[in-house]
């Protein structure tokens, strides 16, 4: 216990104003109680005991508050006043790495100077939030019951205001300490997931990670990145994708940039359920409320002026190309929730999906021609240039072939919309949509499966040679003529 008493003594001394006065004005006084801290904190074999010392606690808590409430006179003075408050909060941290019965000494004594500091404008305008953001994810680390108590508190404590000063004074060191912080305390708690979208801190917090995703999304392997994915994980596992949706709404601009960033974690999140283990898998998410949501609050709030560009082939700024990457994630949402449940697609059909994607292909198919080696050096050549809608037609295809699945309404529904021939019609290369033959040739087997009238209206348009043998033969069919009529059998 020999350095808990070196420690206490060395704070008390340093507790004296006038002492405190020395720190700041002079240099070499400032250095000897960093290094003195330092070798306590560097100390492995004393330290667990040090920090179940509740006197060291209120001691090196008053010490905190004392120094942080120092006024200085120079610029020089406040960089090495943070100087010492920066090696207190590491010496905090690494006691706080001790277990239960450290973390609950500090709770008692440390909890709210924690919070006041992050919260000083002054500290936080020097760089110092990341330590005390560091020092909040030990105070909760692996210990539930603590965390219970806390979450409330910091999210009570700060205001949205407090929020963004805090972020603002963030370099990305700063913003993984955050997520972390956030991370380790949704867990697996639904109560903590709850507070945290009921309370404008916890969406103001949700607001600001959301900002920098695209930045973290072009560094591959960013572990912001990971850790705002798991996050999202989590609300959406909870059901809160809906709020988060109209949390990330803005008036100005519809859909808004991180309506979209949203919907690319959500998509994600569809396509791979499984990866991001940061946060374990919690309950199932409401497939229908959210496939009514992207259907209905997401899709057709773009479709008109998505058509308009479809027909124009013109995007004319960021808003027209943000709406177009919309459109196309929303379909790869509905595509992969379409794979999950056939009451999804009873739902998709029932809103009246099939008509909307069907005339959406016909003018995209009109209006868009197919992208070959020939076509590109046209293109190139030409003076004109035109917006080619990547993937849209190829995605609109692989959601209509789910929907077609075993489900005769909507077999029928293409064939008397005038659907048939346009499907048929993307059984070809194009390299504005890879795979699309390939979708184009599943889509055709559920279109064919099992109904007669669709059957004979292919062999129709197969003798008229308006319909390719080669996709006819890889959908499994093939033409025949019996009684003078041609028609189509399984191969």
């Amino acid at each position: 216990m020999a350095l808990a008493k070196e420690l206490l003594n060395l704070l008390d001394y340093y507790l004296d104003t006038d002492t405190i006065t020395c720190i700041v004005t002079d240099a070499e006084k400032c250095e000897q109680f960093r290094a003195k801290v330092t070798e306590i904190r560097l100390d492995d074999t004393t330290r667990p005991a040090i920090g179940e010392n509740s006197q060291v606690w209120q001691t090196m808590t008053s010490t905190i508050h004392k120094l942080r409430t120092t006024k200085v006179s120079s610029t020089a003075e406040q960089v090495r006043l943070n100087a010492v408050i920066r090696t207190i909060m590491s010496l905090v941290m690494n006691l706080l790495a001790g277990g239960e019965a450290v973390q609950n000494q500090a709770m008692i004594y440390t909890k709210s100077e924690l919070f006041d500091t992050l919260d000083d404008k002054r500290i936080i305008d020097n760089g110092l939030a990341l330590y005390c953001v560091r020092a909040l994810v030990n105070l909760g680390a692996a210990n539930d019951h603590l965390k219970d108590k806390l979450w409330p508190d910091f999210l009570s404590r700060f205001s949205s205001e407090s929020i963004d000063r805090i972020c603002n004074s963030f370099d990305h060191d700063g913003y993984a300490a955050f997520l972390i912080f956030v991370v380790g305390f949704l867990g697996t708690s639904e109560e903590r997931t709850s507070s945290f979208m009921k309370c404008d801190t916890g969406r103001s917090i949700y607001l600001r990670f959301i900002a920098n995703v695209d930045s973290w999304m072009e560094h591959t392997g960013d572990q912001n990145f990971d850790l705002m994915y798991a996050i999202t994980q989590a609300l959406i596992r909870y059901g809160y994708f809906p709020d988060l949706f109209i949390l990330c709404r803005d008036p100005t601009e519809s859909p808004s940039e991180t309506q979209l960033v949203l919907l690319k974690l959500l998509d994600g999140y569809l396509s791979s359920p499984k990866t991001v283990t940061v946060i374990s898998p919690v309950t199932a998410i409401n497939d229908i409320e959210l496939s009514q949501l992207l259907y209905k609050d997401a899709f057709m709030e773009i479709s008109k002026p998505l058509s308009v560009q479809v027909m124009t082939k013109k995007i004319e700024n960021s808003s027209s190309e943000r709406i177009a990457a919309f459109a196309l994630v929303v379909m790869e949402c509905l595509t992969c929730l379409s794979t999950l449940s056939q009451d999804v697609k009873n739902l998709l059909v029932e809103l009246g999906c099939v008509t909307e994607f069907l005339d959406l292909l016909k003018r995209a198919d009109e209006l868009i021609p197919r992208k070959t080696l020939k076509t590109k050096q046209d293109s190139e050549q030409s003076s004109s240039k035109c917006y080619e809608f990547p993937n849209l037609k190829r995605q609109i295809v692989e959601l209509l072939s789910y929907l077609v699945e075993g489900n005769k309404q909507v077999q029928d529904q293409i064939r008397t919309s005038g659907g048939l021939p346009v499907i048929l019609s993307q059984c070809n290369i194009d390299d504005n949509n890879p795979y699309i033959r390939e979708y184009a040739i599943l889509l055709i087997k559920g279109l064919l499966a099992e109904n007669t009238e669709n059957q004979e209206f292919v062999a129709s348009l197969e003798a008229r040679e308006a319909v390719s043998s080669d996709a006819l033969h890889e959908a499994g069919y093939e033409t025949s003529i019996i009684d003078g009529k041609v028609s189509l059998r399984r191969r």
